[in-house]
């Protein structure tokens, strides 16, 4: 029923992500379509079926009140925001609509036709340098256990200390967040979570 998808989602958002282990490789398990009870025709499997169906619909309301409470919940995670998180999302999103308005030529070792995600990072980077930003472009890399395979993803970081107390601050910037999450054997509830995120993700990183 993509909950463990639907868990991973709110781990990341919960401040899971750290700037040495960002992770985002996701399964794309545990989508598992309802159960089919078997009708055998026999008046003892009838009573059966009936019983089994009560059992279904309490597992189909349960599964409501689940994916309901996972909106309500992403919901109020997306709006608890700080202020300079709020600063370098209007940013970056700015920066991301004038690089795809004037469009990026890929300086890849293949080149991309209409350029490709790295370039586009990179020029987004280059952008919010130039707009005051310490921007950098990162690559986080993870072995494989038994729940993931070994991957590796890129996104931009920005390192602040424009507050009082002159604390460094470390802001992930993720410029396609919510396709990280699309699956295209995702269940409707799932897919609706997913709908619910941004395209671009900016957040501060724990540790």
């Amino acid at each position: 029923m993509d909950r463990q998808d639907s868990d991973d989602i709110m781990k990341f958002l919960d401040g899971m992500a750290s700037s040495d282990d960002v992770l985002f490789g996701f399964l794309d398990g545990g989508n598992h379509s309802p159960e089919v009870y078997p009708d055998t025709g026999s008046f003892a499997a009838g009573e059966d079926s009936y019983a089994e169906n009560d059992a279904a619909g309490c597992n189909s309301d349960e599964n409501k009140t689940f994916w309901l409470e996972q909106e309500q919940l992403l919901q109020a995670t997306l709006y608890r925001t700080s202020s300079i998180e709020t600063k370098i999302r209007q940013a970056a999103k700015q920066a991301l609509k004038e690089v795809r308005s004037e469009g990026t030529q890929c300086v890849c070792r293949r080149p991309v036709a209409g350029g490709c995600r790295s370039c586009l990072r990179g020029e987004v980077a280059r952008r919010l340098r130039e707009a005051g930003y310490d921007c950098v472009s990162c690559k986080s890399k993870w072995r494989s256990n038994h729940e993931i395979p070994a991957g590796e993803h890129e996104y931009l970081e920005i390192v602040d200390q424009s507050g009082s107390k002159k604390v460094e601050i470390r802001v992930v910037i993720e410029l396609s967040f919510r396709a990280e999450f699309e699956m295209a054997r995702g269940s409707e509830e799932y897919k609706r979570l997913v709908g619910i995120l941004p395209e671009v993700y900016v957040g501060k990183t724990e540790g």
